[in-house]
């Protein structure tokens, strides 16, 4: 099944000028086997690829999706958080990569700041997993053309973070989280306020949404303010090098408190980071060609001028439209929510 999802890519027509182009995700064959899921054609190949993980003695229970990645090539994606792929009209096993969180992923201060204080781990593959953004985690495994430079990629929704993994290169090429969610919804933030005999113990020195990560690891007696996090990502050549970039622009917010008349959070502060693959400098470094989109040592006003330059504003970033049953097309809701208090996300 595919699926049109509207992420901003730019390709150079003149010096000037850039245009939209659209990526084609193409969604996973669920794990499981139900009737309707799987045409007899993808039910035989995928018989033919569970036959070539066993002989290799890497078969794995609990498969969450399959995709034909590309001809015969098939890759699947398991409970483990491995992927594994395989040529079902060779028999040929193509390999076994675990996915792990990419090094150059790196969540927020304020984050793991805060897990570290209470004892427990900020996991970019599991942090803020209860409210997945846009519904994008419900399909995790996907393929499509990440940087729009012919050849697709895996495209991965683990947790509320996004995977690019290459099976060219057999390694992650870029990654960012694209929502943390630190705050207890309505109903769960009352509940921490309530008494022995169901009164309402909140102050006007408590916050207006407190921490879902302290609350959950038994710090009931704590009431700190509840932190959210977004980002949204763009593509092009911004530097006209020649090289494709990966912009990633990332929002915290932390929670008003109870004697603050407006309702909601406050802006901490915008961050913009740049990404990019130069194969050949990659080449001719030690390391040697990993195909990753690494990070540069580019000013974020620099940064916010491309931005600028091309009319790309909080809506036009990747992801934008919501999957969620009853509101696909729509902005998604929690990127675009009024409580935020900003301006930017109601462009």
């Amino acid at each position: 099944m595919k699926l049109k999802l509207f992420m901003t890519f730019f390709g150079v027509l003149t010096a000037c000028c850039v245009q939209a182009d659209t990526l084609v995700l193409n969604k996973s064959i669920p794990g499981r086997y139900d009737e309707g899921y799987r045409t007899p054609e993808q039910q035989a190949a995928i018989i033919k690829l569970v036959d070539i993980f066993k002989k290799a003695g890497e078969y794995q229970m609990g498969m969450l999706g399959y995709v034909q990645y590309q001809g015969d090539e098939w890759y699947s994606l398991n409970r483990r958080l491995n992927i594994q792929g395989g040529d079902v009209a060779n028999q040929e096993y193509l390999g076994n990569w675990p996915l792990t969180p990419w090094a150059y992923n790196q969540q927020p201060k304020e984050i793991t700041d805060r897990a570290d204080m209470h004892g427990t781990i900020a996991d970019s593959f599991v942090a803020g997993t209860k409210y997945p953004v846009g519904c994008y985690g419900d399909t995790p495994l996907n393929y499509g053309d990440l940087d729009n430079d012919g050849t697709n990629e895996l495209i991965l929704f683990m947790g509320n973070t996004l995977v690019a993994f290459s099976p060219q290169y057999g390694r992650t090429i870029f990654s960012t989280w694209l929502s943390l969610n630190d705050w207890a919804r309505a109903e769960e933030n009352q509940s921490y306020y309530e008494g022995e005999y169901g009164e309402n113990l909140k102050t006007a020195e408590d916050p207006q949404y407190d921490s879902n990560l302290v609350h959950n690891r038994g710090r009931q007696e704590d009431h700190v303010p509840g932190y959210r996090g977004y980002s949204k990502i763009y593509v092009g050549d911004f530097d006209k090098d020649n090289n494709i970039d990966i912009l990633v622009w990332r929002k915290m917010y932390i929670s008003k408190m109870e004697n603050d008349s407006q309702r909601g959070f406050t802006l901490i502060r915008n961050e913009w980071n740049h990404f990019e693959r130069d194969l050949a400098a990659q080449k001719a470094s030690t390391v040697g060609v990993t195909g990753e989109y690494l990070p540069q040592d580019t000013a974020q006003e620099t940064i916010q001028n491309w931005l600028a330059a091309a009319n790309l504003t909080w809506s036009k970033g990747f992801p934008s439209k919501s999957e969620c049953p009853g509101e696909e097309g729509k902005l998604i809701s929690e990127m675009h929510d009024p409580l935020l208090n900003d301006p930017d996300v109601l462009q």
